[in-house]
């Protein structure tokens, strides 16, 4: 979800999500109905000894969704494979028009020479589950966040949203809302992202879609930590919060985090293993199962002087979000000289 701000610039104002419920949930849905008429046994014989008939069939069906409007209430008609009615007749030993007469869909399915024609009721149920799933979770994300409120114009972009199918859905589900579609919906992310990598400045806030940290250690408490995790006094692999997940991030702006203090006193380097989470609430230890490696920032250390040797060097680290990158900084408490640190994202996990 995206604010237009003063100064035309974009704040997310809620992350995106990935669901399963797309052009695949209905190509599934359609490949179910098929295997119950035809049986799977027939539909993996086509696909394996007819892959060019079946995969042409699969592809007429993807034109038919991006152009089919059941409102108008004519039938959907799809050339069959050629070899369709052949490979049904010697595995089954009678007529696919047999079949579709004596079968459960004879009402929605029927054959007209070369071609199989579906009711509009029948192919508008290959959409129900994810016209469903998506109109339900916007309409759930529209009245459950209070500061999403006054959200009027949803942009449909994707392949998906080329459907006409889809696009009446959300038209009457949300018919207080704008709904605007590209010409291109397909082509739309792609030409977003173009724009993007021109001008990564178009997005002034962004929502932390995980929880950073640092792998840390801290004074061991046996109520709160695993024994597992003592090392003397102090308690290991402690996921040191470094940007909680859901905060606003301003671009190019961020707050220094530490101190994290040397534990020899001739290092010359600091190597500082992060790592993120997307559970709802932040994980204790960075061995959590929910909790992954995301690489390892390097900070080269000031020489020791007089000054210094009386003290622990400490670094304080900053993460920065801005345009394509993430920024990391690290500040020394010696010399409060700030530098932009090495980040290895290949390195293998610690």
């Amino acid at each position: 979800v995206h604010e237009v701000v003063n100064n035309r610039t974009l704040k997310i104002l809620d992350k995106a999500r990935i669901l399963d419920c797309g052009d695949l949930c209905v190509d599934s849905c359609f490949k179910d109905i098929l295997t119950d008429v035809l049986t799977s046994e027939v539909i993996e014989a086509l696909r394996l000894n007819h892959t060019e008939e079946y995969n042409n069939f699969m592809q007429e069906f993807e034109n038919k969704k991006r152009t089919t409007n059941t409102t108008k209430q004519t039938w959907v008609s799809m050339r069959m494979p050629e070899s369709l009615p052949k490979v049904f007749k010697k595995l089954k030993n009678k007529s696919l028009k047999e079949e579709l007469t004596d079968s459960k869909y004879c009402k929605s399915l029927k054959l007209d020479g070369d071609y199989l024609c579906i009711s509009p009721a029948l192919f508008e149920h290959f959409f129900v589950s994810a016209r469903t799933s998506i109109s339900d979770y916007v309409w759930d994300m529209l009245e459950e966040n209070p500061h999403i409120n006054g959200t009027d114009t949803i942009i449909m972009i994707g392949g998906f949203s080329g459907t006409p199918i889809l696009q009446t859905c959300m038209k009457n589900r949300f018919p207080n809302c704008r709904i605007v579609i590209p010409n291109d919906p397909d082509l739309a992310v792609l030409k977003g992202g173009v724009l993007f990598g021109y001008n990564s400045d178009l997005i002034s806030d962004r929502k932390a879609k995980y929880w950073y940290g640092i792998a840390s250690f801290t004074k061991f408490n046996p109520k709160f930590h695993n024994n597992e995790k003592k090392n003397k006094d102090l308690c290991c692999d402690i996921f040191d919060i470094c940007v909680q997940r859901g905060s606003i991030l301003t671009v190019y702006e961020g707050q220094f985090k530490g101190p994290y203090e040397t534990n020899r006193d001739d290092q010359n380097e600091m190597d500082l293993d992060i790592f993120v989470s997307d559970t709802d609430t932040p994980p204790m230890y960075v061995t959590d199962e929910d909790c992954h490696y995301l690489g390892t920032l390097t900070v080269d250390l000031p020489k020791k002087n007089k000054r210094i040797q009386r003290n622990k060097r400490s670094v304080f680290i900053n993460f920065t979000f801005g345009g394509k990158e993430v920024f990391v900084h690290a500040k020394f408490n010696s010399n409060s000289n700030v530098t932009t640190e090495k980040f290895n994202f290949l390195g293998s996990e610690p």
